[in-house]
């Protein structure tokens, strides 16, 4: 039961903490090769999932419903 509070409050948390993609983000954008890792949320098969991206624009164009400045906490967490 703690886990649990503590992931709802981790989640409110980086929700609170996001930007948002724009509605239609062009695909067709040349993003800039920078290096600035985001943490983004995206649909995937399971319902929402998220994701380490290079950048925001490259989260953005490949369909992120949002995205949070640094890479994904759990990106190398998966056993």
């Amino acid at each position: 039961m703690n886990k649990f509070i503590i992931a709802i409050f981790v989640i409110l948390a980086l929700a609170m903490a996001q930007d948002q993609c724009p509605p239609k983000a062009n695909i067709r954008v040349m993003c800039p090769m920078l290096y600035n890792p985001v943490c983004a949320t995206v649909k995937c098969a399971t319902g929402i999932c998220q994701f380490t991206f290079g950048n925001a624009c490259n989260a953005c164009i490949t369909g992120a419903i949002s995205f949070a400045k640094g890479p994904c906490p759990n990106d190398f967490d998966q056993n």
